[in-house]
């Protein structure tokens, strides 16, 4: 039984942190749209929504990503588009966020900085 168990556990950790390379014709310049425009503003208006207390945020130009499923979903790519980092300093802490842009609009947002399916095009 105790073979069984660490067999398991074995494939479980040997399975999840390999996620293929996407491909990449689906990562092409032509696939995004253009830089969104009012980025902040839509950032601002997405935190007001969420509390509406005042904020100091620290923007970081928006820059080209795509994001991967994960391994057991197939590790296709999901989303690509424009990923804003920015920092939201209320009541003295200060958050780190990741911003994902398609078309104009935010369709997901991730706090941290650091996302092992996200990757940067630079």
């Amino acid at each position: 039984m105790k073979r069984l168990y660490a067999f398991g556990t074995f494939v479980l950790f040997s399975a999840t942190g390999c996620t293929p390379q996407p491909n990449p014709t689906l990562i092409m310049p032509s696939n995004f749209a253009s830089t969104p425009k009012d980025y902040k503003h839509s950032i601002q208006n997405y935190f007001a929504l969420k509390a509406p207390t005042k904020k100091v945020y620290d923007f970081k130009e928006p820059i080209k990503a795509y994001k991967r499923e994960g391994f057991a979903y197939g590790g296709d790519v999901s989303w690509q588009g424009w990923l804003v980092d920015v920092k939201v300093n209320e009541n003295n802490m200060a958050k780190p966020y990741m911003i994902l842009f398609k078309n104009e609009q935010i369709v997901d947002v991730i706090l941290g900085n650091e996302h092992k399916l996200i990757t940067r095009i630079r």
